[in-house]
């Protein structure tokens, strides 16, 4: 439910945007979230938000994503069922379109529409040392997760105060581990769909997934890392029949990037030739539809789950404008992948992700130092390092059974 009302909220906001467009204006524009996810019912809730006004009033600024997917989606389903507890209002700048200047142009935006900090993803990529300038500028605390910074830039980072801090993942463990599942699943012969070559997670990711074919003596028959057919079901399809006319012997394919855009027409594929049961497919980042595809034998494993970065930008920038940082220091956290390779896995975590949020407000208020002064930088990191499907079930119970 809480997907499907995300998409519906995408929705209005790209119609009303595409009425704003007819006018001929090329500006990003600005929209205050519906928060329809955070608002709790129980006693205990109610007591907590009204605990938790006694902090400090902000507004957070993020790029809007668009359409509710399984990248981005509950990246954004946590922050806003944190917002009410942590005191903050969100706020979306849509980019005019996908260029380095339209990115740029949206965090103007939202500085100007009185974001007091910003939680940027990986859009941000090819420019987050002007996003640094412009924030450093206006005088605006600044988060980014899904980062990949290098370690030069991180360096010269640490000199702007009002950057606060990046999460990233360890892409070249993702892409070992998720060659190395196709390694004991005796595959030999890969055929490989992934993000454009060039970009620093998809080198990283290369480099764990070279590996684990040197380890497993697999080959990497063929790549398509073009976005405009990664981008979309039917390009997935148009991917793999290729793959297969040409490459008969494929025994495995690695799905390397664009997961939640081409997995549907990459299964529907192998349907249609007939080939599901002896070409199983490994894929870094969770699908909708994963849990059918699990159940249907259409998907072998997945590596994914990294949504939580954005929390935990959020919980240093709660700190930081309540004037009780957790560190002085601009930390570079690990936001930790989670495995899945079963039905039962996926079920779960549907249940968890997809229905409802990894963590509680109740939960995370207890990172921050305004509302628990005991609270530690150490406590973050350890929050950071602890997260996993188990742990989730462990803290919310299993999902109810059928």
């Amino acid at each position: 439910m809480k997907k499907v009302l995300c998409m519906i909220l995408a929705l209005c906001m790209l119609l009303t945007l595409a009425a704003c467009g007819s006018g001929g204006s090329s500006d990003s524009t600005v929209a205050a979230a519906t928060n329809g996810t955070a608002a709790g019912t129980s006693e205990t809730k109610q007591e907590t938000n009204a605990e938790s006004k006694e902090l400090v009033k902000w507004t957070l600024g993020c790029l809007d994503p668009g359409a509710w997917n399984a990248a981005y989606g509950p990246v954004y389903d946590q922050l806003e069922a944190l917002a009410d507890d942590l005191n903050y209002e969100i706020i979306y700048a849509t980019r005019a379109g996908s260029s380095t200047d339209d990115t740029l142009a949206a965090v103007q935006n939202l500085i100007v529409s009185g974001a007091d900090a910003l939680i940027l993803g990986n859009d941000v990529l090819m420019c987050y040392m002007q996003v640094a300038d412009i924030c450093e500028d206006a005088g605006v605390y600044w988060t980014m997760y899904w980062a990949g910074v290098t370690e030069e830039d991180r360096e010269t980072l640490n000199g702007y105060k009002y950057y606060v801090g990046a999460t990233y993942e360890d892409e070249e463990d993702a892409g070992y581990r998720q060659g190395k599942a196709a390694g004991e699943a005796g595959c030999k012969n890969l055929c490989l769909i992934g993000a454009p070559d060039g970009l620093d997670f998809t080198i990283r990711r290369n480099k764990g997934l070279e590996r684990a074919c040197e380890e497993y003596g697999m080959t990497i028959l063929a790549e398509e890392r073009d976005i405009t057919l990664t981008g979309s079901a039917s390009g997935g399809m148009d991917i793999v029949n290729r793959f297969l006319a040409t490459y008969p012997e494929c025994d495995g394919i690695i799905i390397q990037g664009r997961t939640h855009s081409c997995l549907a027409g990459v299964v529907n594929g192998l349907a249609d030739a007939g080939r599901t049961e002896d070409i199983p497919i490994f894929a870094i980042d969770c699908n909708i539809n994963q849990t059918e595809y699990f159940e249907n034998g259409q998907e072998a494993y997945v590596i994914g789950g990294h949504h939580l970065g954005g929390m935990y930008g959020a919980i240093l920038l709660t700190n930081v404008l309540n004037g009780t940082p957790l560190t002085d220091e601009k930390p570079y956290l690990l936001n930790s992948y989670v495995e899945l390779t079963s039905y039962e896995q996926c079920k779960e975590w549907a249940y968890h992700i997809w229905d409802n949020d990894a963590y509680t407000g109740e939960e995370i208020l207890q990172y921050i130092k305004a509302y628990n002064p005991e609270a530690t930088y150490e406590d973050l990191v350890e929050l950071t390092q602890s997260y996993s499907l188990e742990d989730i079930i462990a803290r919310h119970g299993n999902a109810p059974t059928e």
